[in-house]
């Protein structure tokens, strides 16, 4: 069983009380986890990333629904609060505010302070990492 199997495991567990799965599951970190390749700790950049590439894989969308879905302001871009509101309520995954700045960070290529649907496609996908 990997990580992200827990957290869906936990999420099943504590889906009853939202209050308890969020506390639970945005404390969850990669201290503690170590690189299949070696002894190396992923980064709190990189375990952001999987969670949320993993999650998309598991729902079988492709990243554009997904983009569409959180960009609740229909401006084309995602702001890091849309990407956190959004992958809560459409994903389901569950981070701090401070997870959901190093994952806008990650998929900000132009380093403009939001993420555009070209940026987020080719990052959010278990193949392109």
């Amino acid at each position: 069983m990997c990580i992200f199997d827990l957290i869906e495991e936990l999420k099943l567990s504590l889906r009853d009380d939202k209050e308890v799965m969020e506390r639970i599951l945005t404390q969850i970190k990669p201290d503690c986890l170590l690189v299949k390749s070696g002894d190396r700790k992923l980064n709190a950049q990189e375990f952001v990333v999987l969670k949320v590439a993993f999650r998309v894989s598991k729902l079988g969308k492709d990243p554009t629904w997904i983009f569409e879905k959180i960009d609740y302001d229909k401006s084309g871009t995602l702001s890091p609060q849309e990407i956190l509101q959004g992958c809560r309520s459409v994903l389901g995954v569950y981070f701090s505010t401070e997870e959901a700045n190093l994952f806008t960070q990650y998929l900000d290529e132009d380093g403009s302070g939001d993420v555009d649907l070209e940026e987020f496609t080719d990052k959010v996908s278990l193949d392109n990492l």
